[in-house]
């Protein structure tokens, strides 16, 4: 399993909505991904250039970018960033093949 974290910025519409529809956004992020191999480690709402924060272990780049697209076609998004995180001992591993 791979952990990534996914940071995005809520769409204004999202935005709008959220006076009359105030929910906690991990439970949304749970409902889109469940079934689909994710582990979700965590979610918060930031302050800084981005709005949201996710942690999720996922299996593979290839099922990142799905879940990527899965999020993207919602439109709650309007604009978002993926870092691939490496667990130590992947990063050990990775500093022997430099």
């Amino acid at each position: 399993m791979s952990v990534f974290v996914y940071q995005a910025v809520y769409s204004r519409e999202l935005i709008s909505s959220f006076g009359k529809n105030t929910q906690n956004r991990s439970q949304a992020i749970n409902v889109t991904t469940e079934g689909n191999w994710y582990k979700l480690i965590g979610c918060w709402m930031a302050f800084n250039e981005y709005d949201l924060v996710i942690i999720a272990e996922i299996p593979s780049v290839e099922a990142m970018a799905g879940a990527v697209l899965a999020v993207g076609t919602l439109g709650k998004a309007s604009r978002c960033k993926t870092t691939n995180l490496l667990k130590m001992d992947q990063a050990v591993t990775a500093m022997t093949c430099a």
